[in-house]
């Protein structure tokens, strides 16, 4: 049996640090870009254990998601948690949830559900996060498809 990785070791503490955020946010750069859909799932449901214990913390984690190689139900599940953000976080936040939801974005009910949310917040949206949200959808859709 091999060692645990230090993403391993991290995952095992996240949940119970004192100060979780910068963990959080320097996780998928710890992790690099191959990761196999089991250590993903390790990752998500870790994320949602610490959402469970600190609201405060959806948009690191949200943030991180983004940044992580998610396909399959890592992905719906991603997308689940960014839809729910939407409803709570800041203005000056939504940026970053639109970002990871159009990430998520594929052929399922997803693209639906993240339209549907994104509609909905976009009403009681102040002009400057509306301009910033819909500068990543653009952005980030450019990336996606080159």
């Amino acid at each position: 049996m091999s060692a645990p990785t230090v993403h391993e070791q991290l995952l095992e503490i996240l949940p119970t640090l004192k100060h979780p955020q910068p963990a959080i946010e320097e996780l998928a750069e710890l992790t690099g870009s191959t990761l196999d859909q089991g250590t993903l799932r390790v990752i998500v449901e870790t994320y949602k254990k610490v959402l469970s214990l600190d609201g405060s913390l959806i948009v690191p984690i949200v943030g991180s998601l983004f940044k992580l190689p998610l396909s399959g139900a890592t992905m719906n599940e991603a997308a689940s948690i960014a839809r729910e953000a939407l409803s709570v976080v800041d203005d000056d936040d939504i940026p970053t949830v639109v970002r990871t939801l159009m990430k998520t974005l594929d052929q399922s009910t997803n693209s639906a559900a993240a339209v549907h949310g994104i509609r909905k917040e976009a009403g009681g949206l102040s002009d400057h996060a509306l301009v910033r949200s819909l500068f990543n959808i653009i952005t980030c859709s450019e990336v996606l498809t080159s």
